[in-house]
């Protein structure tokens, strides 16, 4: 379909405190069409669930036009906009926040169904198909949020915004809590809605793999500012801006691919050797660094760093403890990326990520302001992302140095 349903035009929001002044949404603009799905990407801070949080109500903007069936939404008064109500749906990432603890599911459901118009006759059906459409069971209706876990309550979260029969959802993360095999369905279930109803989704996601399976289009956003868009074909074949193509290298893919050109062979590296004794799972994929600019000397101070990161963080997990690192020559630039599991909480602070300990109330970096200095040197970038479960560090550094 080809009717715009969405459209956003020279958006902005800034945030202020008495310390600083954050602008969280730059001047950006796009549109979403009927039945499309569109994806607002970027690392965590870049202003994507400031944008979703705008478009559903949540927030106002300082300047910029957002138009919902070419009628402004942004900026109304509350009575105004509580006639969208069942037009415009968000699916947060904070399922527990989103649910009240005193209502059953069934009343949960109830509440959004009755709100949507449908007859008495009818209600308790359709709210019986819904529970089992995202994977739970009839007799989940009569129990609590506080007696599921975390997966389970974002999917009845689903649930209740798919009940209002809605022309746009906003997801915000919303498979992000789930595991692998329960994503796989809800998104299949978002999709087969979609293509029933004609649904419209913004999809808010650092889940690159998601993302692609789920959108029409991408907006990949930085600071603030949506540095390129495109048909997700595009985006992933093609990209333009250099943050993108970041983006796409910083989740490791799992491979035992082992080339290296330096006459060093990882079996035998100490720090393999160490993340091997301390029971972490580790998968790596390297190729042929022949043509790496980057001294030996600074590859360790990069590697050090980020490895003894990993190994810190996986160490307090009292789950899977995984480091995937990835190594690699690709269109003309080295990419070095780490993604670990972890379980306290990451702070970034004065440059540096903090770790919070256990045992104690000692905090210390990893040095990012000396691997962003090391990368300066050689023209390149960084992304830090992490979600509830995984930390990532993404470095991409051209082969012939830049002055950018």
């Amino acid at each position: 379909m080809n009717e715009v349903i969405l459209k956003v035009e020279h958006l902005s929001k800034t945030y202020k405190s008495k310390k600083r002044t954050t602008k969280a949404v730059d001047d950006i603009s796009f549109y979403l069409k009927k039945g499309e799905t569109l994806a607002l990407v970027g690392e965590s801070g870049c202003g994507k669930t400031t944008t979703g949080r705008i478009i559903v109500g949540l927030l106002k903007s300082d300047s910029g036009l957002v138009q919902f069936n070419n009628q402004q939404i942004n900026n109304i008064s509350k009575r105004a906009f509580r006639k969208l109500r069942s037009s415009i749906q968000i699916i947060f990432q904070d399922a527990t926040a989103a649910l009240n603890p005193r209502m059953s599911v069934r009343k949960l459901l109830l509440e959004a169904v009755r709100a949507n118009g449908d007859t008495l006759a009818d209600e308790n059906k359709i709210v019986e198909e819904l529970i089992k459409n995202v994977g739970l069971s009839i007799n989940d209706l009569e129990r609590y949020p506080h007696e599921f876990s975390g997966g389970q309550r974002q999917r009845i979260c689903i649930a209740r915004a798919i009940a209002m029969k809605p022309e746009l959802i906003i997801c915000d993360e919303p498979v992000s809590a789930l595991d692998l095999l329960v994503q796989q369905q809800i998104l299949q279930l978002l999709k087969d809605l979609q293509k029933r109803y004609h649904f419209s989704y913004i999809f808010i996601s650092h889940n690159l793999a998601v993302v692609r399976y789920m959108s029409d289009r991408i907006a990949v956003m930085c600071q603030g500012k949506i540095v390129e868009e495109g048909t997700t074909d595009e985006i992933f074949t093609n990209p333009s801006h250099i943050y993108t193509k970041i983006l796409l290298n910083s989740i490791p893919k799992i491979g035992t691919e082992f080339k290296y050109s330096r006459d060093v062979d990882l079996e035998d590296d100490t720090k393999y050797q160490e993340i091997r004794d301390k029971g972490i799972v580790f998968v790596f994929k390297i190729n042929d660094l022949s043509s790496l600019n980057i001294s030996d000397e600074d590859v360790v101070v990069i590697m050090s760093n980020l490895l003894n990161n990993a190994i810190e963080a996986c160490e307090k997990c009292r789950g899977d403890k995984i480091i995937k690192l990835k190594i690699v020559i690709e269109d003309n630039n080295a990419i070095i990326s780490v993604k670990n599991t972890y379980e306290n909480a990451v702070i970034y602070e004065n440059g540096e990520i903090q770790t919070t300990k256990i045992l104690d109330t000692d905090e210390h970096g990893i040095g990012i302001k000396n691997i962003a200095e090391t990368i300066r040197k050689y023209g390149g970038s960084y992304v830090i992302q992490n979600d509830e479960r995984e930390f990532y560090f993404s470095i991409m550094i051209p082969l012939v140095k830049s002055d950018f």
